[in-house]
């Protein structure tokens, strides 16, 4: 989803990052969300422990392909007169054992 193209400021200090919010509910067992920002793009990764206990797994693999597609968007001579650049996504999933109403709940 787009976010704001420029830097937003709150009580004069500027707002650093944006990530989005994803709540698991449900049955959902993973989330994935993303959300750019004064030209950053970020990514959230929510996971039920239980059902994905290997979310740094998928989080480091996302990392590494969208790490490896701006690489590519750099390397593409026709895409270097574009203005918008790819920065390597931040992908962070929650702790495990945090206080999610949902997490776990397997009914």
């Amino acid at each position: 989803m787009p976010g704001p193209p420029q830097p937003l400021y709150l009580a004069g200090a500027r707002l650093l990052e944006v990530f989005p919010v994803l709540p698991l509910m449900g049955k959902t067992t993973l989330g994935v969300s993303a959300l750019s920002y004064a030209g950053q793009f970020n990514i959230m990764a929510v996971a039920d422990h239980d059902a994905c206990p290997d979310l740094d797994v998928f989080a480091a693999t996302a990392r590494d392909e969208l790490r490896a597609l701006a690489a590519s968007m750099r390397a593409t001579p026709d895409r270097q007169a574009t203005k918008t650049r790819l920065a390597p996504a931040q992908v962070r999933g929650r702790a495990p054992g945090s206080a999610w109403p949902e997490a776990g709940d397997r009914r």
